[in-house]
């Protein structure tokens, strides 16, 4: 799953997350339910005046919900405590300015909750993928895009 970020032609900064989620999946009665964990790979290219100046984003869990429909299982991945949080040291005449972004874990976990419905093959192999886009209420907006593949064990 990738998510990135781009603020514009005056941009501060370029920000993309390659998510990386594991998860076993449980199937009774035609419920499907499951746990995992989930890494991420932050990519954070600065521009203009500004600098990383930190970056936290910790290993998360998440929790699968859905139902088997037909030969498919239908289900969402929601992160039960997703958190990215970086800020941007920026230098701006005479003043350094710490700029702190701690909301991408809430912006990409409201993503997958909302947005990201998966519809797969109950096979082993069996894929899905899609993309799309979230703004949120702004004008800029949340690429995401995401690939899933199942496994038997």
């Amino acid at each position: 799953m990738t998510f990135t970020h781009n603020i514009g032609d005056e941009t501060l900064f370029t920000f993309t997350d390659d998510v990386a989620i594991s998860f076993d999946l449980t199937i009774e009665k035609g419920v499907v339910s499951g746990t995992g964990t989930g890494t991420h790979s932050v990519h954070l290219a600065t521009a203009g005046n500004c600098d990383e100046q930190s970056m936290s984003a910790p290993e998360f869990t998440v929790t699968v919900t859905g139902a088997v429909v037909g030969g498919n299982l239908e289900f969402t991945v929601v992160p039960t405590d997703m958190s990215i949080d970086f800020t941007l040291l920026c230098h701006w005449d005479e003043d350094d300015t710490e700029v702190p972004y701690p909301i991408f874990g809430l912006l990409e976990s409201a993503i997958m909750a909302m947005d990201i419905f998966v519809d797969i093959a109950w096979q082993d192999g069996g894929t899905d993928s899609g993309s799309g886009s979230e703004s949120f209420g702004e004008d800029i907006p949340i690429l995401y895009s995401y690939s899933v593949t199942l496994s038997a064990p």
